[in-house]
């Protein structure tokens, strides 16, 4: 899943514990509810007529949720998207089929050919599969640094659009950090910077409050008790 931009958290006296138990519920119906969203199970979305479809998909195209195509998500899918945006403190979450498809949406969505990718050396391994396979036939270069590079504003070329971290890093654990990352990037122009944040989740870290644009989260990892 993909979590993105940041929003200025909102004053409230409800602890998060209390905010992550109550969120995502579904509304009161003559002052009842379910305790869970109940699950809606829908490919075709069936509408009464035409100027109510027209209506359902004009929110769809801006980008909001909608609930017109079961691929393009349901109102259960709605529910968990809206909880793990409030986890990371975000502006918008997209779920995905697996958290490599959300690495690979952000990649071929933002980057274009003649652009210059940073990536740390200790990313999910099918990731650099995903590079050679997709984003070099694409004109796309990259260069992998160091989790401890003492200086990466020298590693920035006229091109470089983005920098994917990963923090903890993948296997060996290494912390980096985002913060003095997104301001390096954001001086240099627009370089978005990009944060795997599986290890972590939500809970224990939010890198979007530390200048990151976009989160990335496999949900089948710390996020949902690891498998």
């Amino acid at each position: 899943m993909l979590t993105a931009m940041t929003r200025d958290e909102k004053e409230t006296t409800v602890g998060r514990g209390t905010r992550l138990v109550h969120g995502a519920r579904p509304p009161y119906v003559d002052g009842r509810r379910p305790v869970n969203p109940p699950v809606v199970r829908a490919a075709t979305v069936d509408f009464a007529s035409m100027a109510d479809m027209a209506a359902a998909q004009q929110p769809g195209s801006a980008g909001a949720q909608s609930f017109t195509y079961g691929v393009r998500g349901t109102p259960t899918g709605f529910a968990l998207e809206d909880l793990i945006t409030d986890l990371e403190n975000g502006h918008g979450t997209k779920l995905y089929s697996s958290g490599l498809e959300a690495i690979a949406a952000v990649l071929l969505g933002f980057l274009h050919p003649g652009d210059h990718l940073l990536v740390v050396d200790t990313v999910y391994a099918p990731v650099r599969q995903l590079l050679d396979r997709f984003l070099h036939e694409r004109g796309i270069r990259y260069d992998f640094y160091s989790p401890r590079e003492p200086d990466l504003a020298r590693l920035l070329q006229p091109t470089t659009r983005m920098i994917y971290t990963e923090t903890p890093g993948s296997v060996t654990m290494e912390l980096q950090d985002i913060a003095g990352i997104a301001a390096i990037a954001h001086a240099h122009g627009d370089v978005l910077v990009v944060c795997d944040n599986t290890w972590a989740s939500g809970y224990c870290y939010r890198p979007l409050e530390h200048g990151a644009d976009l989160s990335i989260v496999a949900g089948t990892k710390y996020l949902g008790g690891h498998s």
